[in-house]
């Protein structure tokens, strides 16, 4: 995957910035070619596979728009890969969902076929494929442990600060389209980072866990216990009126608006009623705005909801480069500095983050 992939990452993202503030379509549109792919299989239950052998199953590269166009009529499920909180990886089957980028897809044989000789065809019927089952035991990309919430947040901002050193070329992209340099910049995605979990000081998130008002709010699920209450889109509406205020253009702070939402399962954008009963954000995000120089409080942040809601889009139209291509480059930094944070031991965070 691109995403995955640094030096190629890095090259079309340098390229693609360069590209649309020199105007040249021809540039765009190449770039465009390459980001828009998608990873299809084929298989008539992939809801009886098991994780392994879904991550096993040979994932064909296909240009996202060639799959809009064939699968219309076809029987096909998106498949999401996921942790739960306690770090038990886990997968789900959605029957005929949008297709996007960077997804994974798996046709039914009635609608595709693969083979050696002749590659994928679709729209012509095939035989499931079989996935490639190697015997070495795959290791838990986390381990997760008991920490409250303001631990990890802390730790997230230690995680970014290696992150971002690795990920220059994606700051400075970032920093073009933002039309901000890179100090304001790099304040932002610390704002996204220490605060994407907000969502998780909602009362109820908290409760659903065993923990009580007065207690120390805890960051993740205890092993005994699992909440189905989403947090995600709580976080990001209550985020949205603080990055709304610290950016100019609102399609911008809608981006990072989705690309919190998104963190853990893309495409969320139900907010359930909410109430943020902890303030142990406050500090931290007092601490971020000194230090990167953002006209912010924690009075611009929205500590309650009384009706359920909406985000005002699932996701960024793809035809909004700029804006797509902001969206994917927060996502990224959420996402590695939280798995990154669970290596920060707290000699780490006693020196990183005060």
């Amino acid at each position: 995957l691109i995403l995955n992939d640094k030096k190629r990452r890095d090259k079309i993202l340098l390229n693609l910035g360069n590209a649309a503030f020199k105007g040249d379509r021809y540039g765009v549109e190449s770039n465009i070619r390459e980001l828009l792919s998608a990873n299809l299989t084929i298989h008539d239950r992939p809801d009886k596979l098991g994780y392994h052998e879904i991550l096993g199953m040979p994932w064909i590269d296909v240009d996202v728009r060639v799959l809009q166009r064939q699968l219309i009529n076809a029987k096909f499920w998106q498949i999401r890969f996921d942790h739960d909180e306690n770090g038990e990886p886990k997968f789900c089957s959605i029957p005929n969902a949008p297709v996007y980028p960077y997804n994974y897809y798996v046709v039914h044989p009635d609608y595709a076929a693969y083979d050696e000789n002749f590659g994928l065809r679709l729209g012509e019927r095939g035989t499931n494929l079989s996935p490639i089952i190697t015997h070495v035991k795959i290791k838990h990309e986390f381990e997760y442990q008991r920490e409250s919430w303001e631990e990890h947040a802390r730790r997230c901002l230690v995680a970014f600060s290696n992150v971002k050193s690795r990920e220059r070329h994606c700051l400075e992209t970032l920093s073009r389209l933002l039309e901000l340099n890179i100090i304001q910049t790099e304040g932002l995605l610390a704002l996204s980072i220490a605060l994407h979990d907000l969502g998780k000081l909602n009362k109820s998130w908290q409760e659903s866990i065993g923990v009580a008002m007065g207690d120390t709010p805890l960051a993740h699920t205890p092993y005994c216990k699992r909440t189905k209450i989403a947090h995600a889109a709580i976080s990001a509406d209550a985020l949205y009126p603080l990055f709304r205020k610290l950016l100019s253009k609102r399609q911008h702070s809608i981006a990072f608006k989705l690309a919190i939402a998104h963190h853990h399962h893309a495409r969320a954008e139900t907010v359930e009623p909410y109430t943020l009963s902890w303030t142990n954000y406050e500090k931290i995000m007092e601490k971020i705005c000194s230090e990167y120089s953002l006209d912010a409080s924690p009075k611009d942040i929205r500590k309650t909801e009384e009706h359920q809601k909406r985000l005002e889009t699932p996701m960024i139209n793809l035809e909004s480069t700029f804006l797509y291509t902001i969206y994917c480059i927060v996502s990224r930094f959420i996402r590695l500095s939280d798995q990154e944070s669970f290596s920060i031991n707290g000699e780490k965070l006693k020196d990183g983050a005060g």
